[in-house]
């Protein structure tokens, strides 16, 4: 494998642009979203998705970002409650099913209708207990990406498994040799 895989930030560039942005990605388990309305921040390189229990107690994933501007409507790498999601820009509101249902001075955007600026969706799915995201919306869905490891994990019971400590460490190295190092 060269080393410039390693280091190139081009390299690094093209992994988002193919990779990152058309795969499907861990982002965080079932338990960091026990009640409606509480939400996590998934970032990877350019991308974040608002990840939420919504009001009819399923999860969604919304690109983080308003539908006026593109200001991230909660920081990177957060977690919490929200019952609404507002811009801190313009304060555009949106519900935790993505509608727009709130904007002030509405006079002044004739052309916003809720239906057209609602927040866009990226893909979400559950598996052995884990919250799942894909940032293309043409990406095959989680259950065909997994393929057999529905049938590998289903004797492990991860659904019913519960976080007892969670641990992250900040390595200031490439993705790839941090994942090589334990491999």
């Amino acid at each position: 494998i060269p080393y410039d895989n390693y280091t190139s930030e081009a390299y690094f560039a093209a992994e988002f642009r193919h990779m990152w942005s058309r795969t499907w990605q861990w982002a965080c388990h079932v338990d960091h979203l026990p009640e409606r309305g509480d939400y996590v921040v998934y970032d990877i390189g350019p991308h974040s998705a608002l990840i939420v229990r919504t009001a009819d107690d399923t999860i969604k994933g919304y690109v983080n970002a308003c539908m006026h501007r593109g200001t991230q409507l909660r920081p990177p790498d957060s977690c919490g409650f929200a019952g609404a999601f507002t811009c801190p820009f313009h304060g555009w509101t949106y519900s935790l099913d993505g509608d727009l249902v709130d904007l002030p001075d509405r006079w002044d955007f004739p052309h916003v209708t809720d239906a057209s600026h609602r927040l866009a969706e990226v893909q979400i799915s559950t598996f052995a207990g884990f919250v799942w995201v894909n940032f293309d919306p043409a990406a095959p869905p989680l259950t065909e990406y997994v393929g057999v490891l529905t049938e590998h994990f289903a004797e492990f019971e991860f659904e019913d498994r519960y976080i007892e400590t969670h641990v992250r460490k900040k390595l200031p190295c490439n993705w790839k040799a941090a994942i090589e190092a334990f491999l």
